[in-house]
C-alpha cells in the first residue's frame, strides 16, 4: 500500500501545465498578485505587503498563507503554470502527511496508513491539488493543528496552525472553533488553551474584517445580500428561515450526495 500512496502523490506533480487545461481566472489573479509582490513589494493595487490581497470588487481574496507561501515557492521554481500549481500539490501532500501523524497518534500506524490511502485517492484530494488557489491550504493547517494537539509537550501551540487555517479559507472561521470544541478525546484545558491561542493568532484577521472592501465578496454571496441577482433580497428574516432549512436539508438528500450533486455545473459533484 505504501508504494501506491507514494506513487499517487508523486503523480500530483505530473502534467500540471496541461491538466486542468488553461489557467483559470482565480489562478491568474493570484499569480499576478504574487509576481507583483516579488517585483515591487506591493500587490497589483499598490498595497505594500498586504495581509490579504483583493483582485477587485466581488473578486477572489488571496490569503497571506497563499500569497507569501507562493512568494517563497515561486522565488525558487519560477513563474510557470506548473510552478504555481505545484504549490497546491505540495500542500496537499503535507496535509496527508499530517493526517497520517494525527491518526497514528490516536490509533496506530497500520490504521493511519489505510486512512491516508483513502485520502490520497479521493477525487477532491486529486483535483484540488492541481489548482493554484487558497483552498488546499485549509486542510493543511487544520491537520497540522490537530496533530500538534496530540503531542505531549507542545500541544499548546496547536492554536497557531488552526488560526492560519482560518486565514486560509473563510468557512474555517466557523468550522475550526466548533471542531476544536466538539472533538472527542481532547481535554477541556487543551480546548480552552487552543481557543485562546487561536484568538491571539487571529487578531489581525479580526481587524481586517472591519474593512468593507474586504467583506464585499462575502456580502455579495450572503442570503440576505441586496445585490440584484439575489432572489431573496427582499425577504424578511422570518421568510428566510424556511428557505435556509430547505437548502440545508437538501445537502443530505441521496440525490445531492450520490447522484446529481448541485444543479449548478460549476459546483456539481
Amino acid at each position: 500500500m505504501l508504494p501506491l500512496i507514494l506513487l499517487f502523490n508523486a503523480l500530483r506533480f505530473i502534467g500540471l501545465e496541461i491538466s486542468p487545461p488553461g489557467f483559470y481566472a482565480d489562478e491568474s489573479y493570484g499569480a499576478t498578485q504574487v509576481i507583483c509582490l516579488w517585483q515591487t513589494g506591493a500587490d497589483f493595487f499598490g498595497n505594500r505587503f498586504p495581509l490579504f490581497s483583493i483582485s477587485g470588487p466581488g473578486e477572489p481574496i488571496y490569503s497571506p498563507t497563499y500569497l507569501y507561501g507562493q512568494l517563497l515557492w515561486t522565488s525558487i521554481f519560477g513563474y510557470s503554470i506548473a510552478a504555481f500549481r505545484s504549490y497546491a500539490a505540495l500542500t496537499t501532500i503535507l496535509s496527508i502527511l499530517f493526517l497520517y501523524l494525527y491518526a497514528k497518534n490516536l490509533l496506530n500506524s497500520k490504521t493511519a496508513l489505510y486512512i491516508i490511502f483513502v485520502a490520497t485517492v479521493m477525487p477532491w484530494s486529486w483535483q484540488f491539488s492541481r489548482i493554484a488557489w487558497d483552498p488546499p491550504l485549509a486542510p493543511l493547517f487544520l491537520m497540522f493543528g490537530l496533530w500538534i494537539s496530540t503531542l505531549k509537550n507542545t500541544w499548546w501551540a496547536a492554536g497557531l496552525p488552526l488560526g492560519l487555517a482560518m486565514y486560509s479559507y473563510p468557512p474555517l472561521r466557523i468550522i475550526v472553533p466548533l471542531l476544536l470544541l466538539c472533538i472527542p478525546g481532547l481535554s477541556l484545558k487543551r480546548k480552552m488553551v487552543g481557543l485562546f491561542v487561536i484568538s491571539l493568532t487571529c487578531i489581525p484577521l479580526a481587524i481586517q474584517l472591519q474593512d468593507e472592501n474586504f467583506l464585499s465578496r462575502s456580502n455579495m454571496l450572503t442570503i440576505w445580500s441586496s445585490t440584484f441577482y439575489n432572489p431573496y433580497r427582499h425577504y424578511s428574516f422570518v421568510e428566510l428561515l424556511p428557505i435556509f432549512w430547505k437548502n440545508w436539508l437538501a445537502h443530505f438528500s441521496p440525490s445531492f450526495l450520490f447522484i446529481h450533486g448541485e444543479n449548478n455545473l460549476r459546483h456539481s459533484i
